[in-house]
């Protein structure tokens, strides 16, 4: 079971920094958008004539897309993440807003562990990253 949260018009992404600091990295964010899955887990019995599931845990990998940004060194985007990449002692959040940061709009907050970065771009084309935010914690639905 998926619930997709698709990005909209006024969409904005946050990324908690290795220093606990709140990055706002939606300049540089080209694409990518939370996906929250469940694990399916099979509780067939013998007498059942077909598979039965239940949902289990949740389980989400997020993968953003972010442009190279040339901001002042270890301010972009990609150097926060290639950073928490390196730096996996904790988890971290992302924080997503569907509709924007005005008050009463819908936010999911979630920490997460930077697993993996895969660098792209052909020639001619903007350089961006795809990084890839593994879940350490619940979703949380909350509000601005």
């Amino acid at each position: 079971m998926a619930v997709n949260i698709l990005k909209g018009n006024n969409a904005e992404l946050d990324i908690v920094d290795g220093t606990g600091g709140t990055r706002k990295v939606t300049t540089a964010w080209a694409g990518g958008h939370p996906e929250i899955n469940f694990d399916v887990v099979d509780v067939s019995a013998f007498s059942d004539a077909g598979h039965r599931s239940t949902v289990g845990l949740k389980n989400t990998n997020v993968v953003i897309t972010f442009f190279h940004e040339t901001q002042t060194a270890g301010t972009s985007a990609m150097e926060v993440c290639s950073t928490l990449l390196n730096n996996n002692s904790s988890a971290r959040a992302i924080i997503y807003y569907p509709n924007g940061t005005q008050g009463g709009d819908p936010k999911l907050s979630v920490q997460t562990i930077v697993t993996s970065i895969s660098w792209g771009g052909g020639v001619g084309d903007a350089l961006t990253a795809d990084v890839t935010f593994t879940q350490d914690g619940t979703w949380v639905y909350a509000t601005v």
